[in-house]
């Protein structure tokens, strides 16, 4: 469970209020306003750093056995797998047919997209709603505005995607030097 994360007292709801009131510009330097990249980029960021902040340290851009690609996965202490997929609006959301391939995949899935999007017209858009989660997340952080609900995997598949998991940041944390102790 993502909430695990024990915030200040208070700070939460005032937190959450605050990512989802709408804002012209994402607080992200990188782009200009309405820039799907940078805001996706933007979101991804925020909702990495919200994963490890959480316990779950994130992947980016993973190829799951289906064929599609997560933008985000991580791994609980518990080993609970948990899918983030990035929406840079609402527009992106209805364009997305694919999403509900990823339940089968996650023992919890979450929608991660930038403040000021109206959080009951995303909630709507996602069936079965009560399965998914959201996440509010701009470039710094993250607040997840409604918990996704835990749908444990088969304990076979959970197998194969943590040896998965495993292999891939090794060999992404491979490439980035020569890990040879000195």
């Amino acid at each position: 469970m993502l909430r695990s994360f024990v915030w200040p007292a208070g700070s939460l709801t005032a937190y959450t209020a605050a990512m989802a009131a709408p804002r012209t510009v994402l607080s992200d330097p990188a782009g200009a306003p309405g820039d799907r990249p940078a805001v996706t980029a933007a979101v991804t960021r925020g909702a990495a750093r919200l994963l490890l902040a959480l316990g779950c340290p994130p992947l980016a851009e993973v190829t799951i056995a289906n064929g599609r690609r997560a933008d985000l996965m991580g791994v609980m202490a518990d080993g609970a797998i948990v899918i983030v997929e990035v929406k840079s609006g609402l527009a992106d959301l209805r364009a997305d047919t694919k999403w509900a391939d990823y339940l089968a995949f996650a023992d919890r899935f979450y929608f991660a997209v930038p403040p000021g999007l109206a959080v009951a017209q995303v909630l709507d858009l996602a069936a079965p709603p009560d399965r998914v989660g959201l996440i509010v997340a701009d470039a710094y952080d993250g607040a997840v505005v409604r918990e996704a609900q835990a749908v444990p995997m088969a304990a076979a598949r959970r197998k194969a995607l943590l040896i998965r998991l495993a292999r891939l940041g090794a060999n992404r944390l491979g490439q980035t030097g020569d890990l040879a102790a000195p």
